[in-house]
């Protein structure tokens, strides 16, 4: 099969001697030493291909756990080297350096690498004849996708009159009351409030069949609920379900003759089923007319109209140079009358809003992107003082302060918002022996953000602030009385502001 992936093959030219390879799991041996792997040194490792914004990579999946990534440095033809997205193989890399990354997850690292040999690729599906004589970990499965083996979670969505094919993409809950939140097939996202949740809604175990193309049946277990697309040739497949008639390509286990295979494991849409592939069509038109409709309102000088309708747009799953377009609108209308956007990067995997605008649109029934500077400054006054009306769903006022620089607010601008919140929720306190919980909390984000921002006027409204409650006599926040005391101690001994 190493004929097929020439993408790999052909960047392979290093000589090596088989016994010089260590294995990957030896690095739970190592313990004492990091990184776990010398630069020049050979590793043997089980894998996939996966690409993300740093390039090319081997993602580890040896026993069931998912963790280093080797970036490739290989010559390798990037267009060719798609069509292996997610494949499972096992092969000898060389390390040329650790990564240094400003997060670490757990006890995973990444390496820059060359493949130095290919000693293994899967099975394609196979029969149980082959499952008996392999000495393979992986397989991979491909056909059309049959459909998922009914799960706890899938009786109460069905309890709750939801399409099939919604998906839950997040639950929070105390075991006595949850939210759920879903994402359904037409990608319009919602929340359920439960209360004494059923055991239904967290039973994820389920499983799915395949069907190939000599029309046999494959199962796949799967115990850590339904897979999702890790890429495809939809553009926003990443993070979906399969559905029925989809053509599927899926990365499975080898355990006892079956094969398994988690929730994130890899999964290509090769072609989408006649009914996504109508859906998604429907929508890009619609996104190219609203696009049309707001380059419009900008030719006609209606600012207010287009604003509203690319805030609108852009909660709307975007292709990337749809996603581009929003960008070049925006520097078409003169600078006052442009609304507040979140950089690109914000919108990680598919093209949907970030997350701290979506949520805070959500609790506040607003429309964050449709502000201008000045409408967005006097929102974020009234929503972290406490003033503007929430409604029943769940948000964090402070989220405004972590998006409000990406937005292009300065230092002064943060100090004013925060300044005005500050004196609103302190008015709020007095007469009163202690702060309710969400007055504690916002002020000592507020404190902690300018903090850490070190902005002109921090230290000054830091000891103003904590004056405040002295006088008032009541017990200052956490943060609030963290970063006094730090202030003032290395005023006294002449350090440096650390908190």
């Amino acid at each position: 099969m190493k004929k097929d992936l020439p993408a790999l093959v052909n960047s392979l030219a290093e000589k090596y001697d088989p016994v010089d390879a260590v294995e990957w799991d030896i690095k739970f041996k190592r313990k004492d030493k990091f990184p776990p792997f010398d630069t020049g040194e050979l590793v043997n490792i089980t894998g996939y291909l996966d690409r993300d914004r740093c390039g090319l990579k081997i993602h580890i999946d040896e026993y069931g756990r998912v963790a280093d990534n080797f970036y490739l440095k290989n010559i390798i033809d990037p267009e060719n080297a798609e069509k292996y997205m997610g494949i499972p193989f096992e092969s000898v890399v060389r390390v040329l350096g650790y990564r240094h990354e400003k997060y670490m997850i757990s006890n995973c690292q990444n390496y820059d690498a060359v493949i130095v040999d290919i000693t293994s690729l899967p099975l394609i599906n196979p029969t149980l004849d082959e499952l008996c004589r392999t000495s393979n970990s992986h397989a991979v499965i491909w056909g059309e996708f049959a459909g998922f083996k009914e799960s706890g979670m899938d009786r109460f969505l069905k309890s709750q009159g939801l399409p099939e094919g919604t998906n839950m993409s997040g639950y929070s809950g105390n075991g006595i009351c949850g939210r759920i939140s879903l994402v359904k097939p037409d990608c319009e996202r919602v929340s359920i409030d439960v209360s004494n949740p059923l055991s239904d809604i967290l039973d994820n175990n389920t499983g799915a069949v395949i069907i190939t193309n000599e029309q046999k049946e494959i199962e796949i277990s799967m115990p850590t609920g339904k897979i999702v697309f890790s890429g495809g040739e939809l553009e926003n497949i990443k993070n979906k379900v399969p559905e029925k008639g989809d053509i599927v390509r899926i990365s499975a286990r080898i355990s006892e003759n079956k094969f398994y295979a988690a929730w994130c494991s890899p999964c290509i849409l090769e072609k989408a089923s006649e009914k996504r592939y109508a859906r998604t069509v429907k929508l890009l038109s619609s996104i190219e007319a609203n696009l049309s409709k707001i380059d419009q309102y900008i030719s006609q000088h209606e600012y207010k109209e287009a604003r509203n309708l690319i805030a609108e747009t852009r909660t709307m799953e975007l292709t990337s140079k749809q996603l581009d377009m929003t960008y070049e609108l925006f520097q078409r209308m003169p600078e006052l009358e442009r609304p507040v956007f979140t950089s690109r990067d914000e919108y990680m995997g598919t093209m949907t809003k970030n997350y701290y605008v979506k949520s805070i649109d959500e609790g506040y029934g607003s429309r964050i992107e449709s502000m201008t500077k000045d409408e967005f400054i006097e929102f974020a006054k009234h929503a972290l003082s406490g003033e503007a009306k929430k409604n029943d769903v769940k948000t964090d006022a402070t989220y405004l302060l972590r998006i409000a620089p990406d937005m292009g607010f300065d230092d002064a601008c943060i100090e004013e918002v925060s300044r005005y919140a500050l004196e609103k929720r302190i008015e709020k306190v007095k007469g009163h022996d202690m702060m309710e919980f969400n007055d504690d909390y916002v002020i000592g984000n507020i404190i902690s953000n300018i903090w850490h921002r070190k902005t002109p006027d921090a230290n000054q409204i830091i000891n103003d602030t904590y004056e405040k409650f002295r006088t008032l006599g009541i017990k200052a926040p956490y943060d609030l009385k963290e970063c006094h005391d730090i202030l003032n101690k290395n005023l006294i001994k002449g350090g440096k502001d650390e908190c």
